[in-house]
């Protein structure tokens, strides 16, 4: 006990001549003066202040000499608070989970704490990683996007017959149009569940990294809130002068246009050619009003997506690479050019055929209806008595003779009161 209490007392020493050598140092004036004040412990209880004259400065420059310069602590403490130790994402309630978000944030922080690089460059490096491990599954997507496009009109043409089927035809004809529409998408590999398992994982992994990074700047993890990039002060907070919104909706309207011009969406149908013209210029105004308020690292996520989608899109459009990847032709379709009156003819009357279609099938199904409750009516209650018993049907079966002949020839009342009178 003896021997620790007497290294409390020389540890405490020790700083109290330290904490004297350095506020000498600090309030030392140019002309050589300090305070005449010093701090002696005497005991660990009590810390008793004794003055100390000072009549000449040697010792004053010698405990300048022993201090190291205060720059080199200025640096090592700008060093020290630069460098932000983060806690686990399982302890801030990140990459908690078994949904793809969470997957997604155990991979960012484990690439964060292994490469040591700053969190700007680990967005970009995620980014590129993701795209290039999904790029047989967007390929794959564009090779059924082709095949859709190609098979489009006799798909058409089938839904149509099968409305009509649906609106005019009996049962028979109903079941032979859905049966061909059945038949055609089985063949050219055009159906519902395929284009639901080819089409959704792209959107869903695009879904997925938006949530794990909204999440890790909601929280927010210390390390990213510190980061900053070029104008950005923090990638948690938002873009102050728009410039990733404005670049992302930019680039994806630019995708858009090449897609269209590859003739990569449905058939260029009269509207579609107008709408084409509007198509680009939407996302510049719909995006960064969408996601301007985001934080500014989700922006640059999107941004680097953006990119990469762009860049596959010039690149599978060359024929190259369209032959080795084996991609089906594309096959041409004629564009009518149409003025804007005609274009709003045609949509007016098709709305019109296609309302009094509507109108037709639905008084179709509503007399129907009324049927069915009228025979259930009828089989709920007492059969009805189409048929006379007994007495009934002897006095229905015989008429008098003189009904008969009042029947066959009718009499003139009044021809008679007339002979009468004259005899």
């Amino acid at each position: 006990m003896l021997h620790f209490r007497a290294g409390q007392l020389a540890a405490l020493q020790l700083r109290t001549r330290i904490c004297n050598q350095c506020f000498g140092i600090i309030r030392t004036q140019p002309n050589g003066f300090r305070p005449t004040k010093s701090l002696q412990i005497t005991s660990l209880r009590t810390l008793s202040l004794s003055s100390k004259h000072y009549s000449n400065v040697e010792p004053v420059v010698a405990a300048a000499k022993s201090v190291p310069p205060i720059s080199d602590v200025t640096t090592t403490l700008s060093d020290i608070s630069g460098s932000i130790v983060d806690p686990p994402f399982s302890e801030l309630g990140l990459a908690a989970g078994w949904y793809p978000y969470h997957w997604i944030q155990s991979g960012l922080e484990m690439f964060y704490v292994n490469t040591g690089c700053p969190w700007w460059l680990t967005i970009i490096a995620g980014t590129c990683i993701v795209r290039l491990v999904t790029l047989p599954i967007y390929i794959s997507t564009r090779k059924f996007l082709i095949s859709m496009r190609n098979n489009m009109p006799m798909q058409q043409k089938l839904l149509e017959r099968l409305r009509e089927a649906k609106a005019n035809g009996t049962a028979i004809q109903r079941m032979k149009a859905a049966q061909k529409l059945r038949d055609h998408m089985k063949t050219s590999g055009t159906g519902p569940i395929k284009s639901m398992f080819v089409n959704i994982p792209m959107p869903v992994l695009f879904i997925s990294m938006i949530m794990a990074y909204r999440q890790m700047m909601t929280v927010p993890v210390p390390s990213l809130q510190a980061t900053e990039f070029l104008w950005l002060q923090s990638l948690c907070s938002p873009d102050p002068y728009y410039v990733l919104p404005v670049l992302v909706g930019a680039l994806t309207g630019l995708a858009i246009k090449l897609q269209m011009q590859q003739g990569m969406m449905a058939v260029p149908s009269a509207t579609l050619q107008k709408f084409m013209g509007v198509a680009p210029f939407l996302p510049m105004v719909a995006v960064p009003l969408f996601i301007g308020h985001w934080p500014s690292g989700i922006s640059l996520y999107m941004l680097i997506n953006t990119v990469f989608t762009l860049s596959f899109v010039q690149l599978l459009s060359s024929e190259k690479v369209k032959e080795k990847l084996n991609f089906p032709v594309l096959s041409e379709v004629t564009k009518e050019k149409t003025s804007i009156t005609s274009v709003w003819k045609d949509f007016y009357t098709d709305a019109k055929d296609k309302a009094a279609k509507k109108q037709e099938a639905s008084e179709l199904k509503s007399m129907e209806k009324k049927r069915a409750k009228a025979r259930k009516k009828e089989l709920k209650g007492p059969p009805p008595v189409t048929y006379a018993i007994g007495t009934e049907a002897i006095k229905k079966e015989h008429v008098p003779d003189f009904i008969a002949m009042w029947d066959s020839k009718p009499v003139n009342i009044y021809s008679r009161k007339k002979s009468s009178k004259q005899d």
